[in-house]
């Protein structure tokens, strides 16, 4: 296994303020050499037990599907994934 890229409790942060720093809009997220393997098995899981994996609000205005939506939204900006209705992403 890969050693995480970021060890939050390594010593070389002062204690308690992980988190307190605003991430930065563009590199917020890191996908690694895993990601198509992820991605893959997400898909595959959605088309064969998408009602058994994801439960989520219903209807037009909730949390779920606008954060959802937003975060998709960024992702396929920047790394031009497609994320559907029925997507896991």
């Amino acid at each position: 296994m890969k050693r995480p890229t970021y060890m939050p409790y390594d010593g070389s942060a002062r204690p308690f303020t992980i988190g307190l720093m605003p991430l930065d809009p563009i590199s917020w997220i890191e996908p690694d050499d895993d990601l198509n393997r992820y991605l893959a098995e997400k898909a595959r899981l959605a088309s064969e037990r998408f009602d058994d994996i994801s439960v989520a609000e219903e209807g037009p205005d909730c949390a779920t599907r606008r954060t959802r939506a937003e975060i998709a939204g960024a992702l396929q900006c920047r790394y031009l994934i497609f994320a559907g209705e029925r997507s896991l992403l």
